[in-house]
């Protein structure tokens, strides 16, 4: 593969290529939704629920439920004004839809440099972990999340800042941690030079105004409380397994060889990225995530 102006490789993945295996996805997704008629989760549930209610005129009942988020409510709402049914139906696509779009983007973004063995372990990974599946198929919003995420970092990479702005700006619509991040970015990119200062601190006073907005000012605007997300988040901890909490949840699930491995993983991944012939440690990483799971 030939290098690129900033010292990468080309992508495998081309942006006509990529059109292609996102409609595919796309399709996949769909045809999911004949196959896998799993019920939705307690959260995708609520989010339908308040996106219906706005759609009829009422206000939130944010007594009951998960803690705000943006997004799904976002874009649940614009269906919900024809039928929570089509909601639901359309929220749990999109969710199938980012799972399998992550895939894509691992490929593209660490076959950039690894190549089609470093691309296809990165792509086939996340199937592997029972929790990434069952959040994609009962309609969570991680999978949501996790595309825009590698969406903005694979935008980045290949110079396309306000691609990549816009994505992660839609990321911090799923998690606001998001958006500590969107700040370090840019501050970065006025450091490299990439961006003005002037243009740096506009983007960054934007993305402030939008999180207040969507985090803090709507759901005050619909009859929250100001603590609502703290609350509701406190009072789902109280049903962690076994006091675990939410993370604990999904880290029960993680078998007990993959706390030493994770950090040999991280090892090789350093080694392999400094390693122009690194292929034959990824495709070993590859074999020892097949033992694991």
């Amino acid at each position: 593969m030939s290098a690129t102006a900033d010292g990468g490789a080309v992508p495998l993945v081309k942006r006509g290529s990529l059109r292609i295996a996102l409609a595919v996805s796309a399709l996949l997704a769909a045809a999911s939704m004949l196959l896998l008629s799993e019920p939705t989760g307690n959260d995708p549930n609520a989010w339908i629920v308040w996106a219906t209610q706005l759609a009829l005129g009422h206000g939130i009942d944010f007594s009951v439920g998960p803690s705000w988020k943006p997004l799904p409510i976002f874009a649940t709402l614009p269906p919900a004004l024809i039928s929570s049914s089509l909601a639901s139906f359309l929220w749990v696509w999109l969710v199938r839809f980012s799972a399998l779009t992550t895939s894509v983007l691992l490929y593209r973004l660490v076959g950039r440099y690894w190549g089609i063995a470093g691309g296809a372990t990165a792509a086939l990974t996340p199937f592997l972990i029972q929790p990434w599946v069952k959040s994609a198929v009962i309609g969570m919003s991680e999978p949501v999340l996790m595309a825009l995420a590698i969406g903005a970092v694979c935008a980045a990479v290949e110079g396309r800042r306000r691609l990549a702005l816009g994505l992660a700006l839609t990321a911090g619509l799923v998690r606001p941690e998001i958006w500590a991040f969107v700040l370090a970015w840019l501050a970065w990119q006025r450091d490299t030079g990439a961006l003005t200062p002037k243009r740096a601190a506009g983007f960054a006073a934007t993305s402030v105004g939008i999180w207040i907005v969507a985090w803090w000012g709507i759901p005050l605007a619909l009859g929250a409380a100001l603590d609502q997300g703290t609350s509701r988040t406190a009072a789902a901890l109280e049903l962690g397994a076994s006091g675990t909490g939410l993370l604990g949840i999904w880290l029960k699930d993680l078998p007990s060889l993959a706390w030493p491995l994770i950090p040999i993983g991280i090892v090789a991944a350093v080694v392999c990225s400094k390693q122009p012939k690194g292929k034959f440690t990824l495709l070993c990483c590859a074999a020892v995530v097949a033992w694991l799971f």
